[in-house]
């Protein structure tokens, strides 16, 4: 009998395993040859060295919590071996401990004010008025951060000096009864002062007393008329003429007054004075003969005053002499 070698593969590649071997009869026993065995298979021990064991860390637990509440901050992880390494297996991986970012959202910001300002001037020059003051902002509330609280302004009273008080009138009194007790009269009424001025204040406008026309009654009118005044002219201008005249009533009669004249038209003498005489000359009268008797010469005239001014009539001329041409024709020629 001949039968095939052992072969088969072992259960584990390390840490002890087992292989299972198994043969064949090449040659089946005969002609009383040696019988076959029986075990054609069988179990035997294989690869028995141990088997790497790699590193086994536990998960990442958090050892610390966040060193900030807000704005950025770290916490701190750990892990620990659970299987070391052996027999050539992985080794750990590290770290073993690890920071990571945490609360990484911006922190609330308050806000805050700056510094107040100094007060400002009063806002009158004088009496009560106010003066402020103000302040900003220096720090804008963000991220869910408080808002500023209060005003941004500040306000006082302030008085600088007094105001100037100006006088001021109390009521009038009653109006007096009129001083006449017919035609036109007065009556008076007067008031005092309440207040007086202060401080440079103005003294009130106006008069402590108010005068005013009264009349209780008219008083009688009696008549007035015009002067004469003439109306044309003198019937003549000399040596006594006829002049009309006429009046007119100026104020007529009233209440009682004594009644107007009737004669409201006259006549009275007028042109009295001497008419005026003017001078009266004659015409002009040769004085003598002419200078020549042909060829041209001069003939001197002559006027008398016929009739003298007066009563500032006209006044005579001052030329009374004239000298005038004459015999103007040429002489006669005798023949040579």
């Amino acid at each position: 009998m001949i039968g095939s070698p052992w072969r088969t593969e072992c259960t584990h590649t390390c840490g002890g395993g087992t292989k299972k071997e198994k043969r064949t009869i090449l040659t089946a026993a005969a002609h009383e040859g040696e019988e076959c065995p029986a075990d054609l298979e069988r179990d035997v021990p294989c690869n028995e060295d141990p088997c790497p064991v790699d590193c086994v860390l536990t998960e990442w637990a958090e050892v610390a919590g966040c060193t900030v509440t807000c704005g950025g901050g770290t916490k701190k992880f750990q892990r620990n071996i659970e299987t070391p390494t052996s027999s050539g297996g992985a080794a750990c991986e590290t770290p073993l401990e690890r920071d990571d970012a945490c609360n990484e959202d911006a922190c609330p910001v308050d806000g805050v004010w700056g510094e107040w300002s100094g007060y400002g001037e009063c806002s009158t020059t004088c009496g009560p008025g106010e003066q402020e003051r103000v302040r900003s902002v220096e720090i804008d509330a963000a991220h869910g951060g408080v808002a500023c609280a209060g005003d941004d302004t500040q306000k006082r009273d302030c008085e600088l000096m007094s105001c100037p008080v100006d006088g001021v009138w109390g009521d009038w009194a009653d109006w007096t009864e009129c001083n006449e007790h017919c035609g036109p009269g007065q009556s008076k009424r007067s008031r005092a002062i309440v207040t007086p001025p202060q401080f440079g204040g103005a003294h009130p406008e106006g008069e402590y007393t108010e005068v005013e026309d009264c009349e209780i009654e008219p008083c009688p009118v009696d008549c007035k008329m015009s002067e004469w005044a003439t109306e044309g002219d003198c019937s003549v201008s000399c040596n006594g003429g006829i002049q009309v005249e006429k009046r007119t009533v100026d104020v007529a009669t009233d209440f009682g007054g004594e009644e107007c004249p009737t004669d409201t038209v006259r006549e009275v003498a007028c042109g009295d004075d001497p008419c005026p005489i003017d001078c009266a000359l004659c015409d002009w009268k040769d004085d003598g003969s002419c200078s020549v008797t042909c060829g041209g010469g001069q003939l001197a005239q002559i006027k008398t005053v016929d009739v003298q001014p007066a009563n500032g009539g006209e006044v005579c001329s001052e030329t009374l002499s004239q000298d005038v041409d004459c015999m103007t024709a040429p002489c006669p020629i005798d023949c040579v």
